[in-house]
């Protein structure tokens, strides 16, 4: 009898015990645990007209049970019903996977824009749960302002060119072009460039004479082809270029010497610089030194030379030929240097080679050397020599007697 009314009263607990345990079962299973993590806007300072990246991250937390679809991403604006952007069924995901899901946006108009994207899934219950997230975009008028800057190379064949785009919107398909009197002379290509940065390109100008280069960009920036342009002085060095300086012309022996300096006033080296006497009327080359070779000169450096001619009466100057090679060009030239005293100092000169002929005219114009009877004149020496014969016969005769 006791184990019958035991049995009945060990029921009624085990009853009671299952009824508790039941209660206890959490009730979270069927409810999803997603949210909106975060939204990225590039670029974070759109222009009008220019499309907008939305990337939405939308996470299944860990302490989710199930696995949810994410069946419908949008972008639309706040308090309105213009959808900017539409991503369906992105996929499933599972407790603790996150997924970014890029949406796309345009504005017309600038000014602080207001959207709100929405992010729908669906439980394994089929019940569905919807999830939103506001931004603010600032949205800016389009401004388009670019410059060129270039650094030449040193012997002014080449130069870098550099676009840097200072606006707020892309600058896409640049062209660059170097022109010389309107005639392009380099067309090169640079890439896309973003606002506050800059591309560059290397241009060929070894076949450009000219001093200045101009440089053009064109390129498309805010829907529009816009173009910047810049004129540069190239860095080009001076060729070498030889003249005589520090000349003097003196008497030597029967004609003259030319003596002075070959200076290279050019900013490139002269090489096989080589000096001579001229062909001219009344100048004739004479030994030791009708030519000179001088050899190299450096830029801005100087060499001493001396050449010899003899002039006929009259010449008051005498052609110096120089030639030089210049980066594997030759280079001739004449520069005339003058003879100090002019036509005179050239007839002295020449007096002084016909020494006899000079000496028979001074005999005859009575400007010859003089002496103690150097200024009598012949009738006067004649009677002093009569005298002193007829004393010299009185004297003989005397010794005789």
């Amino acid at each position: 009898m006791r184990r019958s009314r035991l049995l009945p009263g060990l029921l009624v607990l085990a009853v009671l015990g299952a009824a508790v345990g039941i209660a206890a079962q959490p009730a979270a299973a069927d409810d999803p645990n997603v949210r909106i993590d975060d939204v990225t806007v590039s670029p974070a300072s759109p222009t009008t007209d220019e499309t907008v990246t939305l990337d939405v991250v939308i996470e299944n937390l860990e302490s989710s049970t199930s696995a949810v679809d994410v069946t419908s991403v949008n972008v639309r604006t706040s308090g309105g019903v213009e959808t900017h952007g539409r991503i369906e069924n992105v996929g499933s995901l599972g407790p603790g996977g996150s997924v970014t899901v890029p949406l796309s946006a345009t504005f017309e108009e600038p000014g602080d824009r207001l959207v709100t994207v929405y992010v729908t899934v669906r439980g394994p219950n089929g019940a569905q749960e919807s999830y939103q997230y506001p931004v603010s975009i600032e949205v800016e008028e389009p401004v388009t302002t670019a410059d060129l800057t270039a650094t030449t190379a040193a012997d002014g064949d080449a130069a870098t060119v550099t676009f840097a785009n200072y606006g707020n919107t892309n600058a896409s398909e640049i062209a660059m072009t170097a022109t010389v009197d309107d005639e392009v002379v380099d067309r090169r290509y640079i890439a896309d460039v973003a606002p506050d940065g800059n591309g560059s390109t290397d241009v060929d100008l070894s076949g450009v004479q000219s001093d200045a280069v101009t440089f053009t960009a064109t390129y498309t920036a805010a829907d529009a082809e816009h173009s910047v342009s810049r004129t540069v002085e190239l860095d080009r060095p001076v060729d070498g270029e030889v003249r005589l300086t520090g000349l003097e012309v003196v008497p030597a022996g029967s004609g003259i010497r030319i003596q002075g300096d070959a200076a290279n006033l050019g900013g490139t080296d002269a090489e096989s610089v080589l000096v001579r006497v001229g062909e001219a009327d009344g100048v004739t080359p004479v030994a030791p030194a009708r030519e000179y070779f001088v050899g190299g000169i450096e830029a801005s450096e100087f060499a001493t030379f001396e050449l010899t001619a003899s002039l006929d009466g009259g010449v008051e100057s005498v052609p110096v030929e120089i030639s030089y090679l210049v980066d594997g060009d030759r280079v001739t030239t004449t520069q005339q240097v003058a003879v100090d005293g002019g036509a005179g100092a050239t007839g002295g000169t020449n007096a002084a080679g016909d020494g006899a002929g000079s000496a028979g005219n001074g005999a005859g114009t009575g400007s010859g050397g003089g002496g103690p009877l150097g200024g009598l004149g012949g009738v006067a020496i004649g009677a002093i020599v009569g005298l002193a014969v007829i004393v010299a016969g009185v004297l003989v005769r005397r010794r005789r007697r």
